[in-house]
């Protein structure tokens, strides 16, 4: 599994790009399944835009997570599931940490 971060300027396109990435591979490997983070405000309006775009109108190996969710999902995968943070800096520590360690990293950016 790799983490790619689009970044670049407001109404570039970043997430019509995210999307329609994140659908093709979806269909391309089904098998596989997808992670897109998004604040937690958010992540039913993504889940519709994703579903609606979809070709199938069906995201099912595509899950649309907030930050505070992917925190529990990586402390489930390396096994704290019940760990308790007290501050949002140790939450991140402990994630990048298992990005880095356990998963392919990778960032991407518009350079402009």
């Amino acid at each position: 599994m790799s983490l790619q971060i689009v970044a670049g300027g407001s109404g570039a396109g970043k997430s019509t790009y995210i999307y329609s990435d994140v659908i093709e591979k979806s269909m391309k490997y089904p098998e596989k399944n997808y992670i897109v983070v998004v604040p937690e405000q958010y992540t039913m309006a993504t889940q519709k835009k994703l579903v609606e775009s979809h070709p199938r109108k069906g995201i099912l190996n595509i899950d649309v997570v907030s930050f505070e969710r992917l925190s529990y999902k990586v402390f489930e995968e390396i096994g704290v599931a019940g760990l308790q943070i007290k501050n949002a800096e140790n939450a991140n520590l402990v994630i990048w940490y298992d990005l880095y360690c356990h998963w392919n990293l990778c960032i991407f950016t518009e350079q402009g």
